[in-house]
């Protein structure tokens, strides 16, 4: 059941499993292709309906989190007959609002 015009997911991994296999996170070490395939299905029909999916890994769960980021774009584009995912962005910095001089106790 979905109770919010958006979808959130965290691939997360076993820490102490990866970390048996590498300290360095500069590529995959676990291929999660079946599972990211699983994902794809699930996601396609929430995105088909108009709501939005935010997924977010960490190195842990294929030893790099872009990797696994990425591996879920193309396996996307693949099941979807091309169509694109939008690439994640960095939220815009807030302009600082000048400070406001309080005024007196009296004024």
């Amino acid at each position: 059941m979905i109770t919010a015009d958006f979808v959130y997911i965290r691939w997360l991994g076993a820490r102490k499993g990866i970390k048996s296999q590498t300290l360095i996170w500069d590529k995959s070490i676990v291929d999660r292709t079946p599972e990211m395939s699983e994902w794809v299905k699930y996601c396609y029909p929430i995105v088909r309906r108009g709501l939005k999916v935010f997924g977010y890994a960490n190195n842990h769960y294929g030893g790099h989190a872009p990797d696994t980021v990425e591996q879920f774009r193309k396996l996307w584009k693949a099941a979807s007959g091309g169509d694109e995912i939008s690439q994640p962005t960095a939220r815009p910095t807030p302009t600082p609002k000048p400070p406001q001089q309080q005024g007196s106790l009296f004024s």
